[in-house]
């Protein structure tokens, strides 16, 4: 309810980088209906002189809005979240009531904040004390127990297991994902040394057995190298433990039945269970953890439409398509996936204007100026210091782009709408741009990002070849199709992909029997290069951690 729409915002940054009058000034002029807001600007004791929770509490009573957050049945989330922050101040605010709001979002910037200690300094000698590894810190004990080190959970390389992020404040880190994964592991170690460091006399490290269905679990690299062991730590354990999950009944029924040492009892029980679900004894789906079996109905409505980014979706991996793209279970859109979008959009600015002329393209100046003011308007990537970040990235792709183009081709169309019938179905997509050359025509499609397809593959590549098509069925003469991964430079060359032209009619074909799988709505996972990045695998059948969420 507080919220500012992001146009609302950048109007207020523009007026405050053009004017720098204070803000309290400004948000009075252009938020009218929020003077709680400007008055809170315009005095900021709250935030600086007072102690933090009540410095909360003035700001929760004085700012407009609260009152929706309060009474508003579906903002329960936004009240849990509230309350959760100012029980987080109520315990500051007992270890130290000097710290104000200011200085505890100073601390949030910390680096080391997670490990501030929220116990005592001072604790009884005889009892035993259950906290974090965090709250541990600054405190000593005659013994410390580091339970469950086992990989995965200590150390947790997860990159979204926190809401504050550090690693990200260092701007060089915003799109490293290698250099995040190096700071989260050595944050993970300074955090087990500081844990150890604890004990007066005594360590003692335990890792959990993983339940016999569950598959192996390896101890935590942490506890290898604090007992001087090898990492090789032996086949696992073969003691058989009770059934959590229907995958698990199944084998140890099958393991039964198959025993020839077992009685004939406990044989015959196994396969009456196993075929005849035990006349009803047991059903497994009524199995602990096995949701019911969702609607028949099919997914697609009697009268849709294609794309050829669909159809390579399709293609991947039916299942996937129809999760991602069908019942849109996902967030497709993502901080890569925006700036590429910004990119495409300034370089269609810059070649617009030398359309006509004879150039072969825009000067690279002129992109980056167009570059900077899309970006100003438009970007939108959870603060001033990533939206930087995202732009350097950008400008690094775009001169890339601009220096070594890979082409002698004038532009003739730019970000061009087709459409053509294939298997019955109207398929409709982009041309990003459209090149005359001697030989004639070339499609180009541009990528934004890092791993372009082998040649093998881009050679039929779907999206490619409808581009063909459907220029062709215009009447214009293509010659050529090529994908350019600027991202992706090769010494002094980018990455360019080309379609096989003679490869089209067959891939028509190829389109044409995509339309009739997916009318049949079978569909299947697929393994594919695909799956390291799908938000489903962990449900998906094709893979181990997957199987259990459905049955046979």
């Amino acid at each position: 309810g507080l919220r500012a729409h992001p146009p609302t915002e950048r109007a207020l940054m523009r007026a405050r980088r053009r004017t720098w009058e204070p803000w309290h000034h400004i948000v009075a002029e252009r938020l009218p209906h929020l003077p709680g807001l400007a008055s809170l600007l315009a005095d900021p004791s709250w935030a600086t002189t007072r102690p933090a929770a009540e410095g909360f509490w003035h700001l929760w009573s004085t700012v407009e809005g609260v009152d929706r957050i309060v009474a508003d049945p579906e903002r329960a989330d936004w009240r849990r979240a509230w309350r959760s922050f100012a029980q987080t101040l109520a315990r500051q605010s007992e270890r130290d009531p000097s710290v104000t709001l200011h200085h505890y979002f100073v601390l949030t910037e910390d680096e080391d904040f997670e490990a501030q200690p929220m116990l005592p300094a001072h604790l009884p000698s005889e009892r035993v004390t259950l906290t974090t590894l965090h709250q541990a810190k600054g405190l000593e004990f005659d013994i410390v127990f580091i339970a469950n080190a086992v990989e995965g959970v200590f150390p947790d390389l997860r990159r979204s297991r926190r809401l504050l992020r550090p690693e990200l404040l260092e701007p060089s880190r915003l799109t490293d994902m290698e250099a995040q994964g190096t700071f989260h592991l050595q944050e993970e170690t300074r955090l087990a040394y500081t844990a150890m460091t604890r004990a007066r006399s005594r360590v003692v490290w335990t890792a959990t057995r993983a339940a016999d269905d569950l598959g192996e679990r390896r101890p935590s690299r942490f506890l290898v190298a604090a007992s001087g062991g090898s990492a090789d730590l032996g086949p696992p354990d073969d003691a058989e433990t009770e059934p959590v999950t229907v995958a698990g009944m199944e084998r140890v029924l099958r393991r039964h039945l198959l025993d020839p040492a077992a009685p004939a009892a406990v044989r015959l029980g196994a396969v009456r269970v196993l075929v005849r679900h035990a006349e009803g004894r047991w059903n497994p789906m009524r199995f602990a953890g096995v949701p019911e079996r969702g609607p028949s109905s099919p997914i697609l409505p009697e009268f849709f439409r294609l794309s050829p980014s669909q159809a390579e979706s399709f293609r991947d991996c039916p299942r996937r398509y129809a999760l991602e793209r069908r019942l849109q279970l996902t967030d497709s859109d993502n901080d890569y996936a925006q700036s590429g979008s910004l990119v495409h959009k300034a370089c269609e600015l810059a070649e617009t204007e030398i359309v006509g002329t004879g150039e072969i393209h825009a000067p690279l100046k002129r992109v980056l100026e167009i570059l900077d003011e899309v970006w100003e308007e438009e970007a939108d990537f959870g603060g001033h210091t990533r939206n930087r970040a995202f732009l350097k990235r950008a400008r690094e792709i775009v001169t890339t782009l601009y220096t070594l183009w890979p082409s002698n081709g004038t532009p003739v169309a730019l970000e061009k709408p087709i459409r053509i019938e294939i298997g019955g179905v109207t398929w409709r997509g982009l041309v990003d741009r459209v090149e005359r050359t001697d030989a004639g025509l070339k499609v180009v499609d541009l990528k934004t990002g890092t791993k372009p397809p082998s040649h093998e593959e881009a050679a039929r590549s779907l999206q490619l070849a409808f581009y063909v098509l459907a220029l062709q069925e215009e009447g214009e003469d293509v010659t050529a199709a090529e994908l350019w991964y600027p991202a992706a430079r090769y010494k002094a060359s980018i990455a360019v992909r080309r379609l096989d032209m003679s490869a089209v009619p067959e891939i028509r074909q190829e389109l044409e029997g995509l339309v009739t799988e997916l009318r049949a709505e079978r569909w299947e996972a697929r393994v594919s290069a695909a799956c390291e990045h799908c938000a489903f695998k962990s449900s998906c059948p094709q893979w181990p951690d997957g199987k259990e969420a459905y049955l046979p």
